[in-house]
């Protein structure tokens, strides 16, 4: 049973974070890429701060940790995109290691391979690591944050959770329930803790305001919600548990599913003080029945409790009239993976404890075949969205540097575009969000007509009769513009 016996992997972080580096910058140089919607606003904001001249009234909301990567990024001018997306596809292949570490401190190795396959084949988590997003780096640092404390390194936990923080404001609740344990522990630690509330606060507020306006600008963003968001169904707070479902390849929600049932079956089976195992290898003992030990349990229960707390908090705001995106459960989705695919684990070692080893071997076998059928289902078409806007990136890129083309482009505005091209072509002609429109009246000016999912409409959809002239023409995307004075 050892490839299901609970206990870190002992991971050579180092040699993790350089493999995921070169891995990511391999694969960023051969293959492109381009980011998603916010990553592109990050990166612009990067560059406006370089120069002074930061403008935030519209585009995504504002996230701290992102900056201390694309303001430096900022620095190598067109390169800082390809940089950011190095940077957000690494901390994401680092990611699947910190959920498998996690997962292996309740189900051993077999869960840990098991989790790591399963996190990196969730769509979601699939998707926006490629994309340059930072979902892959949230549910890194907070599953560090969940391994430093079970390891008794409870400062260290604090930090990551600080980091958390600086791109999620559901982290902030944990991050203040930690500090006050850090507090309670030890009153010396009030000036530190002091300084980290500090960093949270003027790295979230001060830059809306010098760039936005509003200390409160981000809130007000996330609480003005696209059409199609959650907050504008019938229940926001059941659909957000219904795209919690949808996120999880269906064994890690199974999986969680049977980590309760047997861990309460565990629970009342074991000793507070029971030892992992017997020195006879007696039945009487959990590790011996194949049953978790409660060390082990309290592990599973708090993730589980962390996991639904942070989904709790999420409802919670879209009832309140936020947005409620999927990508706002990413690190619930890291907890009930590691834990889901713990869950698993135990039913193969408590099968084998009893003589079912082949029971248990058909289990791995499964779910192995499970998470390649689902994900040969649901990941393709994520992967020709990618490809799209990457192609949209190249063309855009290519419209871009013909100069006279370009200057075409800025002498007739205002510039109009699909509402999720605005930061890609706010980026590709040097301009800040607020100057490209979308879903405005049109009244003259440059029209970039494109889409950034191939199943979705073109936009902006001009009305019948205007008279345009066609400056560029891709597969993808077409300049026209309608410079007449007015």
């Amino acid at each position: 049973m050892a490839l299901t016996e609970p206990g870190p992997l002992h991971v050579r972080w180092g040699l993790v974070v350089l493999v995921s580096l070169v891995i990511a910058g391999v694969g960023t140089l051969l293959l492109g890429g381009a980011p998603t919607y916010d990553p592109w606003a990050w990166i612009i904001w990067g560059r406006e701060i370089i120069q002074g001249d930061l403008v935030t009234t519209t585009g995504p909301s504002w996230k701290p940790l992102p900056m201390f990567f694309t303001v430096p990024f900022a620095l190598f001018g067109d390169a800082a995109p390809d940089l950011w997306m190095w940077v957000a596809r690494a901390t994401a292949l680092i990611g699947i290691v910190a959920v498998a570490d996690l997962a292996a401190r309740i189900g051993g190795r077999l869960a840990a391979g098991l989790a790591g396959l399963a996190i990196g084949l969730a769509p979601l988590y699939y998707a926006y690591g490629i994309q340059g997003s930072s979902e892959g780096m949230l549910v890194l640092v907070c599953c560090l944050a969940a391994t430093a404390w079970i390891d008794g390194r409870r400062n260290v936990a604090f930090w990551w959770l600080v980091a958390a923080a600086l791109l999620r404001p559901e982290a902030w609740p944990f991050v203040a329930l930690v500090g006050l344990e850090r507090l309670k522990v030890r009153p010396a630690n009030i000036w530190w803790l002091a300084g980290a509330a500090v960093l949270v606060l003027v790295t979230w507020l001060v830059p809306e305001k010098i760039g936005g306006g509003a200390y409160l600008r981000a809130a007000t963003r996330a609480h003005a919600p696209n059409p199609d968001s959650a907050a504008f169904a019938s229940s926001p707070a059941l659909e957000v548990l219904g795209s919690m479902g949808n996120l999880m390849l269906w064994l890690p929600a199974i999986g969680v599913a049977l980590t309760i049932v047997v861990g309460a079956v565990a629970w009342r089976r074991s000793e507070p003080d029971a030892p992992a195992e017997s020195s006879d290898g007696s039945a009487s003992t959990p590790a011996a029945s194949g049953f978790p030990s409660r060390g082990t349990l309290q592990i599973a229960f708090a993730l589980l409790a962390l996991a639904f707390g942070w989904v709790a908090i999420v409802a919670a705001m879209t009832e309140g009239g936020y947005a409620g995106n999927p990508r706002y459960l990413a690190a619930p989705l890291g907890f009930l993976v590691a834990v889901g695919l713990g869950g698993l684990a135990w039913l193969v070692r408590i099968a084998a404890a009893r003589g079912l080893a082949v029971v248990g071997e058909l289990l791995v076998m499964g779910a192995l075949l499970a998470l390649v059928i689902v994900a040969g289902l649901r990941l393709p078409g994520r992967t020709d969205e990618i490809r799209y806007q990457s192609a949209n990136r190249v063309q855009l890129d290519d419209i871009a540097s013909d100069p006279g083309i370009k200057a075409k482009i800025l002498a007739c505005q205002p510039i109009h575009t699909h509402p999720l091209m605005v930061p890609p072509v706010a980026w590709t002609l040097g301009l800040h969000v607020d100057q490209v429109k979308s879903n405005r009246p049109l009244r003259g000016g440059t029209y970039i007509i494109g889409t950034n999912v191939p199943s979705k409409a073109r936009r902006p959809m001009l009305p019948p009769g205007l008279p345009v002239t066609t400056i560029a023409t891709r597969s993808q995307v077409t300049v026209v513009q309608d410079c007449t004075p007015r």
